[in-house]
């Protein structure tokens, strides 16, 4: 991500070195969001980052979105075995 909020975080693990500080990046994994910004993410690579699950709404979204799509494919299926046994 690439808002504000993120922006502050990825300065204080970029600079808190200089303060003798050797700061763990603890976040989610990625999520597709409409704001991205991979320089970020490049200011603080040498930095160790743990990635974890989380219950993020987008993405709760996205994977229900994915058992919806499932579902829905599978009973077109067995609608169309179902109509071409019945010729």
């Amino acid at each position: 991500m690439g808002m504000g909020g993120t922006q502050r975080s990825s300065k204080f693990v970029k600079y808190l070195p200089l303060y003798s500080w050797d700061p763990i990046v603890l976040t989610v994994k990625d999520v597709k969001y409409y704001a991205q910004d991979p320089s970020l993410l490049k200011e603080i690579e040498n930095r160790k980052i743990i990635r974890t699950e989380s219950w993020d709404p987008l993405r709760l979204w996205v994977r229900f979105q994915a058992i919806f799509k499932k579902i829905y494919m599978q009973k077109i299926f067995i609608q169309k075995i179902t109509a071409c046994m019945n010729y």
